[in-house]
């Protein structure tokens, strides 16, 4: 075993000021390339380049008693305890932020770096690289306190309000069936439940979804501009689709880009974070599975942008000041019941079902094209009152072998937060919920707490799997063969987050030891760039109508990380002087999606002496195709950097 041990810092005092305040922040949080990209399992890619770069986004909130939280999304495949307990470490002392004030998510982005779990199970099974990578652990970690930091030194007095809008025919489900065996499917179109106004026309898919985009929106309360907004859309973030090796927010962050740039104003941008709830059986609305890519991320990022846009401008009408309260606990899994309860019973072990070696749709595997699994596969492996039952597990006796001998287990917490603010309520799931589970616990928390409105975000505080509801986890498809403890798992979690939104507040827990068995560590991850020191590079640089393609060669050893100000950047001639193009109201370089940076490997070489590097420049439509244009790659440690002039094309 590899233990890493923390204790929990109690929060550095702070003064209320009296007045409600928020603030907001974003990072950069693109790392060096060659990691284990995760969401794919082990099928996945290993990073060879980046569109658009990856971020962290922060809204911070202060009630007039001094009440704190922070909110972080981050574009990686989950938030797991061993970042959130790793940032709370160094926000206690700096910005009063502990563990219990502090909710982190993930985009679920399958395009985002991997082995930061901090559990032996995920870190060896949801990349293809295995083991615990604790550099970048704490490399990244220490991005989402600095910029917690940023957010709470920025915050100013604000108002807060909560808008929901629709948008349908942009997402689908993907598992219709166990959808219709939901006893309350029947229920999901009429009025005060998430599928009301349905428009006609729409397929059964497209139908069997939550089509809300709901905003909690901060706003300052000198002039009503807008802070900071944490939004919530359930769609899974894998309409790249699988094939992809580039890190990238997927449609996330077409989204972020579509809504920030309608709710620019005078010049000043607001940090806007989307983040995902009930996604787990819900994806991008294409049957083709060649309908995935960048086209599909942009448009689908694109419309949800603009519901983003349109539920923060119903926020703003219903702002106000706030009263904030935050609870939080991270009970383990070994308390098997909520309450005495036998439909909350979790099974002792996990176990994974059949399907989920197969691949979900949109990622089949070798397993599953050789017919050896299948969709739907339950069986008698477990005794019927088992809460396993009637999984079939995936490897069967090797299963067992593996847990025994390697010692994969999940995270045994489940660190759960309940956010009070006003009359909004938001709870985290540390996982991916279906679609009807995430409003099984909506509708729970509304009717226990009258609260107006609420608000589930998955993925955050640790990667669980998936939570199935038990009418789900009977067909044994892809989400509830993946749900790890059984078939009482959703109702466990709501239980558990009933109890702590409506029971004593828990303690927080303040000088308590944190401990993570994280197994195998592996160091793949550099936090500088480094190798042999290079002299002038010799880049070619070819043009075709809007399309710029630049490439050059550097020694395989070279390693770059990309985290902090532009790699590649656009500029023009004005007059004397070169001038960064401006698109969306920011320069135009390598934080944009339209810029990809990538490094291609050799094509039949034992041992790679050398890579080759490209720049792929879409240019902006509005752009004058005679204007001058250069290229200016940024020096990075032992890369020097250079200037391309971009061909004008012939008249």
């Amino acid at each position: 075993m590899a233990i890493i041990r923390f204790t929990r810092p109690a929060p550095r005092s702070t003064d209320p000021t009296g007045v409600c305040r928020a603030g907001a922040a974003e990072v950069d949080i693109t790392p060096s390339l060659d990691l284990a990209m995760a969401g794919y399992s082990t099928e996945g890619k290993r990073a060879r380049g980046y569109r658009g770069r990856l971020w962290a986004r922060v809204l911070f909130l202060e009630d007039a008693q001094g009440h704190r939280a922070a909110i972080v999304v981050a574009d990686l495949h989950s938030g797991s305890r061993f970042l959130l307990e790793r940032t709370a470490l160094e926000t206690a002392t700096t910005c009063g932020i502990t563990t219990d004030r502090l909710i982190l998510a993930g985009t679920h982005t399958h395009t985002g770096p991997g082995n930061f779990y901090g559990n032996t199970l995920y870190d060896t099974t949801g990349q293809v690289a295995q083991g615990f990578d604790e550099g970048f652990a704490n490399w990244v970690s220490s991005r989402f306190a600095a910029a917690i930091g940023a957010a709470a030194a920025a915050a100013r007095p604000a108002k807060l309000g909560v808008g929901v809008t629709e948008l349908w025919q942009v997402s689908r489900n993907r598992s219709l069936e166990p959808f219709h065996a939901n006893s309350d499917s029947s229920t999901w179109w009429l009025p005060d439940r998430p599928g009301q106004g349905a428009p006609d026309g729409l397929s059964p898919q497209e139908r069997a979804v939550d089509p809300r985009v709901t905003a909690l929106a901060a706003f300052s309360a000198d002039d009503d501009s807008t802070i900071g907004v944490l939004a919530t859309f359930g769609c899974h973030s894998t309409a790249l689709g699988p094939g992809g090796d580039v890190f990238c927010a997927d449609w996330p962050g077409w989204a972020v880009r579509s809504a920030r740039l309608t709710l620019s104003q005078d010049g000043a941008e607001p940090v806007v974070a989307v983040g995902l709830s009930g996604a787990g059986d819900v994806t991008a609305n294409t049957l083709s599975p060649g309908g995935r890519g960048v086209e599909l991320a942009r448009s689908l990022g694109e419309r949800v942008g603009d519901a983003v846009a349109e539920a923060v401008g119903r926020a703003r009408d219903a702002s106000e000041p706030f009263d904030l309260e935050m609870r939080f606990e991270d009970r383990s899994v070994r308390e098997r019941t909520v309450g005495g309860r036998a439909d909350t019973v979790l099974a002792k072990d996990w176990d994974y079902g059949a399907p989920t070696i197969g691949g979900s749709e949109e990622s089949r595997t070798l397993f599953y094209d050789l017919g050896l699994v299948r969709e739907g596969m339950p069986g008698d492996h477990f005794e019927e009152d088992h809460p396993q039952y009637p999984k079939v597990r995936a490897l069967g006796v090797l299963q067992e072998l593996l847990g025994f001998l390697v010692g994969l287990q999940p995270c045994d917490r489940l660190p759960l937060h309940v956010l009070r603010v006003g009359g909004h309520i938001l709870a985290t799931v540390p996982g991916e919920p279906t679609a009807t589970t995430a409003s099984r616990i909506e509708r729970a928390l509304l009717d226990a707490t009258g609260a107006d409105t609420a608000m589930i975000l998955g993925y955050a505080g640790s990667y669980g799997g998936y939570f199935a509801t038990e009418q789900e986890y009977w067909l044994q498809h892809y989400e509830g063969s993946s749900t790890l403890y059984g078939r009482n798992s959703a109702r466990h979690l709501e239980a558990r987050i009933l109890r702590l939104a409506t029971g004593p507040v828990p303690n927080p827990g303040h000088g308590a030891a944190v401990e993570f068995d994280v197994g195998a560590r592996i160091r793949a991850f550099t936090d500088v760039s480094d190798g042999p020191a290079l002299g002038p590079l010799d880049p070619a640089v070819t043009r075709k109508d809007r399309r710029v393609e630049i490439r050059w060669r550097m020694p395989a050893s070279v390693r770059l990380t990309f985290a902090e100000s532009f790699f590649a950047l656009v500029t023009r001639q004005d007059g004397a002087v070169w001038r960064a193009i401006e698109v969306e109201g920011r320069d135009f370089d390598d934080r944009h999606p339209d810029v990809l940076v990538r490094e291609f490997r050799p094509g039949i070489e034992l041992i790679p002496t050398t890579r080759a590097w490209g720049i792929d420049v879409l240019l902006p439509e509005e752009l004058d195709p005679q204007t001058p244009l250069r290229v200016e790659v940024a020096p990075r440690g032992p890369f020097p950097g250079f200037r391309v002039e971009v061909p004008v094309p012939r008249a």
